[in-house]
């Protein structure tokens, strides 16, 4: 793995200060094979009890774990979701889910030399 390679965030790079570069390397690596898991569970069919459903608890990880990492667009999005599944309870537009996507991947992109993928 390429040291020279910064943090591609500054939430990252505060990481790096008081993690150290192996560990928040790490947790980049974490996130970014993490996340597919959490995009999947957000299609999970909306909860029938008042107990959160799977995909209101992955939009909720996501949202802490990507705004951890600096990936803000996506936390943003991410809480947005979370929200609407919680109050609307059902299940995420196809536009939704396809903008959280496509910003993750744009995420991938961004992190994946840090983290050493």
């Amino acid at each position: 793995m390429d040291a020279a390679i910064p943090p591609p965030t500054p939430e990252l790079a505060e990481l790096v200060s008081i993690l150290g570069e192996t560990d928040t390397r790490e947790l980049a690596r974490t996130f970014l094979c993490d996340t597919p898991h959490l995009l999947a569970d957000l299609s999970a069919p909306p909860a029938t009890t008042e107990e959160a459903s799977p995909g209101q608890l992955a939009a909720h990880s996501l949202k802490s774990t990507a705004r951890l990492v600096g990936a803000l667009t996506l936390a943003t999005q991410a809480a947005a979701l979370e929200i609407h599944l919680a109050t609307a309870g059902a299940a995420p537009t196809p536009r939704e889910l396809t903008a959280i996507r496509a910003e993750f991947a744009r995420v991938h992109t961004l992190m994946a030399r840090f983290a050493g993928l």
